[in-house]
């Protein structure tokens, strides 16, 4: 075959075999001279005087071929593992209250941020998983393992519909056996299994999300919802054109397929419609025609629904745009700013409530105001500028939304209050399938009323519900404090009566991470009892919307364990997106993937609890969602000595790779919302979560473990009880194990200065100083590399109950021994990221001789290497830690021990 992904040999000494350089070398010649070698200058000096030619490329293209290839050996080994393993546990399971049935989940699709491969190379890669899977011929692997090479080598540019279209086509194939077979399940332990198929619904944010995109624009999302139209109705032609084959109804079904046509005189234009002749017809009770029932039902004619996103502060700059002078003293009386923007949070709701008016509540409010007067300030405001807008976009016809807002901030803030109401009107338009608004970085209740005042200068008054989405500490502090306000603000109170009372609060974006580290999301996960709590006293519905990415910094892990972790079982709506490509590529790949991730989702709703399946935390927390680990102190550490601290900027334009991440991702551009900013590193808070965590880990280093140090100073018995008995500590301590074990200072040090520092220059550089007289980067990352190797002080602590002699000195293998699963994969991962760091000490220092070419192959397969996909499904955490290991080899070696993915080939 074209290079063996699985030798015969593959279980002899428990250590997966996959393409080595032997079979480079013998299928494609000698390797180039780019190779990694030893030494802080080893990448530098064999690049120097030389630029990359076609054959160096054709290596980087392997090298990338290679971490597809280990990817998908690891993927296909524990999708085979995973079909054996018993659903449901028969000993320890808590039933579903018999009120509410299952948990109503919408399931979000999300790819905006986070592509780094084209989809030819995500369907080659899913290709060829699948075909180890199934087990198939040597051909179908040959032929698997051809059409992703030629992918690989594939120039076409990135298709985010496309992408989005393939994960959904995932969901809906895989939709009626996981059904199935989670129904059997749960009526084979005496479970109803009704209303199952109505539980789940799903939908995205791709071109719904505008916080910090003026590219995404509304021409954008009406391309998004054609497609997603059109998909959907060619899947259920496709269905229906399968049935009518042989079958005596066969005309009826042709029927069907062509009134799906929207061109037909006799159209559906509701899935009701189609529902309503399949139940009426005599092949109801058939196997397929009910498989295409429940997809209907699912799906309906708009696949997946779109919630719109945008950041608090457009709703500000909208609203203060609109509100004509001395409007803000005529109704609040003298003594305040004249502009909104410039109001307290107090004044601006006020302002709003008054403005906006209720029906049936006039009594507390001003009787003078007319009721539409949102409407009538929006065409008083379009009356005064329309021209001069229209003239300026004469002039700039052609000229990029940044270029602009460069040169003509008040055109932009023209352009930004058309834009907003036009959306709005655009969510009117399409109400059946945008049905959510949410606004990202929420901190004050004033941000929801103003949305809602702008829905009704659009005439899309209460037409939506609206999502509050803090993201950073201090934004989720204030909203817990203000809530209550809102929940009693006469303008809200009447939105939540019209829909449904029900309120919808985004927990675990991905700047949360960024901003707070690993300690922010399990924060954000009391903070979500805490908001369920105050909800409860006004009779609201709190429905979580979790927001799960990929990176190790953001809040991933079994997705009913998440459920759990956030409190959604004890609702009865939650929303859960898969935020980004890598995850969903991670449970939807492959049609045997998206079977288990749904069949384990539908079974957790039922059963509001984990399936065996999935890791399991134990209830050692307090029932109010209390811990013994105050998290808010680790998060405000974190910020002291990394994310607010002054010299940050200086260390991420030394060591951060952003000249990478820029040249791959169009995230990047606009940097932030905070679009003047001309030094992507001089603002930390503007960058993008994403292009963060990529950045840092392009440099060696996982942010995450910044602020354990906090909990390493423990007593060692304090900390041993909290790892037995709080599922939320333990799962910390999880984290900084495998963030520890994937930390190279080594390579953050030569990025930075060009030499690794010997360790007791190190501790010279951050040894009695304070984080506040840190005035060199190089003092900084010192400080970080103190971090580290007390997260891993911590780990050893924790799980073995004693303070370790040398912590600087602790293996991977160490730290992970209570996860064989995780251990071995990262084994596996570390060893393939050591082709990789001369690489990117080169590019650091010698740019110039790295086509553009190059920086993508280089990214793309280190990305892949540095990511681990095992973890979303780790079963093996015991509630007591293993022994250390006897065998003591290399950092990244491991011993021959027993280990559940060799029982899986």
């Amino acid at each position: 075959m074209f290079i063996q992904i699985i030798k015969c040999d593959v279980l002899s000494d428990g250590d997966a075999v996959v393409v080595t350089e032997a079979d480079i070398r013998e299928t494609y010649g000698g390797w180039s001279s780019i190779h990694p070698t030893s030494g802080a200058d080893g990448g530098a000096g064999a690049a120097k005087d030389r630029s990359f030619d076609p054959r160096d490329l054709r290596t980087l293209r392997v090298t990338l071929m290679r971490q597809l290839l280990i990817n998908a050996s690891l993927q296909a080994c524990l999708n085979r593992q995973r079909r054996g393993v018993s659903i449901v546990d028969r000993t320890d399971w808590r039933p579903s209250r018999g009120e509410s049935g299952p948990l109503r989940m919408e399931l979000g699709l999300h790819c905006q941020e986070t592509e780094f491969l084209r989809a030819r190379v995500v369907k080659g890669l899913r290709g060829l998983v699948q075909v180890l899977e199934d087990d198939l011929s040597d051909h179908a692997v040959s032929e698997a393992l051809k059409a992703l090479w030629d992918a690989i080598w594939s120039d076409e540019d990135v298709d985010l519909v496309a992408t989005q279209l393939l994960y959904a086509d995932s969901m809906y194939a895989a939709l009626p056996q996981a059904l199935s077979e989670a129904s059997s399940l749960l009526a084979g332990q005496g479970l109803d299994p009704a209303d199952l198929e109505t539980c789940l619904r799903p939908y995205t944010w791709l071109y719904g999300d505008r916080d910090g995109r003026p590219h995404d624009t509304d021409a954008h999302t009406e391309r998004l919802i054609i497609a997603l139209e059109k998909g959907i109705r060619a899947n259920y032609r496709r269905d229906l054109a399968e049935i009518a084959k042989g079958h005596p109804a066969s005309k009826f079904f042709q029927a069907l397929a062509e009134r799906l046509d929207p061109g037909h005189p006799e159209s559906f234009t509701t899935p009701v419609q189609i529902l309503a002749e399949l139940e009426a017809s005599d092949w109801r009770t058939d196997e397929r025609v009910r498989a295409l029932a429940l997809r209907i039902g699912v799906f309906g004619f708009h696949y997946l629904k779109i919630e719109f996103r945008q950041n608090a502060a457009m709703f500000t700059e909208v609203v203060d745009s609109i509100l004509p002078s001395g409007l803000i003293a005529g109704t609040l009386g003298s003594g305040r700013p004249s502009s909104y923007a410039e109001l307290s949070t107090a004044d601006r709701v006020e302002l709003l409530t008054r403005l906006h008016g209720c029906n049936g509540q006039r009594q507390d409010l001003r009787q003078d105001l007319p009721q539409n007067l949102p409407e009538q300030l929006w065409r008083r405001f379009w009356d005064d500028n329309s021209q001069a807008f229209y003239d300026k976009a004469a002039h700039y016809q052609g000229r990029d939304y940044i270029d602009i807002y460069n040169v003509d901030r008040a055109h932009i803030r023209i352009l930004n209050a058309v834009n907003t109401l036009n959306t709005l009107k655009l969510l009117k338009t399409y109400s059946d399938r945008i049905t959510i608004h949410g606004i990202a970085e929420a901190a004050n209740i004033d941000e929801p009323l103003a949305l809602l005042f702008l829905l009704a200068a659009a005439g899309h008054r209460n037409g939506v519900d609206i999502a509050l989405q803090p993201e950073d500490l201090a934004g989720a502090e204030s909203m817990l404090q203000q809530v209550e306000d809102l929940y009693t603000n006469p303008v809200y109170l009447e939105h939540l009566e019209l829909r449904g009372r029900r309120q919808f609060i985004t927990f675990g974006p991905s700047d949360t991470g960024k901003q707070g580290g690993k300690a922010m999301h399990i924060a954000n996960m009391q903070i979500a009892k805490l908001h369920r709590a105050i909800a409860r006293r006004f009779r609201i519905e709190l429905v979580p919307s979790i927001v799960i990415g990929y990176e190790h910094a953001r809040s991933n892990g079994p997705i009913a364990e998440n459920l759990e972790a956030f409190d959604a079982f004890a609702g009865n709506d939650v929303r859960y997106m898969l935020s980004g490509i890598l995850e969903m590529r991670s449970h939807l790949l492959t049609p045997l993937m998206a079977h288990q991730c749904l069949r384990d989702l539908l079974l957790a709703n039922a059963m509001r609890r984990s399936p065996l399946s999935l890791a399991k935390p134990s209830r050692g927390n307090d029932l109010n969602g209390a811990s013994r680990v105050d998290w808010i102190a680790i998060v405000r550490l974190y910020k002291q000595r990394f994310f607010e601290h002054p010299v940050l900027p200086a260390l991420l334009r030394g060591m951060a790779r952003f000249d990478i991440v820029r040249a791959n991702s169009k995230s990047t551009r606009p940097p932030s919302r905070a679009f003047d900013v001309q030094e992507l590193e001089s603002r930390p808070d503007a960058i993008r979560a994403i292009p963060w965590t990529r950045a840092l880990m392009l440099s060696g280093v996982h942010h995450e473990l910044i602020g354990a140090s906090l909990l390493a100073t423990r007593d060692v018995g304090d900390l041993r009880d909290l790892y037995r008995a709080d599922a939320s500590f333990r799962g910390y301590v999880k984290n900084m194990a495998y963030a520890a074990a994937r930390t190279r200072m080594e390579l953050a040090w030569r990025t930075l200065t060009g030499a690794v520092p010997e360790r007791r220059d190190v501790m010279a550089l951050a040894g009695g100083i304070r984080p506040s007289d840190i005035t060199d980067p190089r003092q900084l990352l010192a400080s970080i590399h103190v971090e580290y190797v007390q997260a891993k002080r911590l780990v050893y602590k924790a799980q073995y109950g004693v303070d370790p002699v040398s912590p600087e000195d602790l293996t991977a293998e160490q730290l992970l021994s209570a996860w064989p699963l995780l251990a071995q994969e990262v084994a596996w991962k570390e060893r393939e990221i050591d082709r990789y760091v001369s690489l990117l000490v080169a590019t650091r220092h010698e740019a110039e001789l790295f086509s553009k070419a190059a920086i993508q192959d280089i990214y793309s397969g280190f990305i892949l290497s540095a990511n681990t996909d095992l973890l979303f499904y780790a079963a093996e955490e015991p509630d007591v830690p293993r022994r250390e290991s006897n065998d003591h080899e290399l950092e990244h070696g491991y011993g021959r021990r027993h280990h559940s993915l060799r029982t899986a080939v």
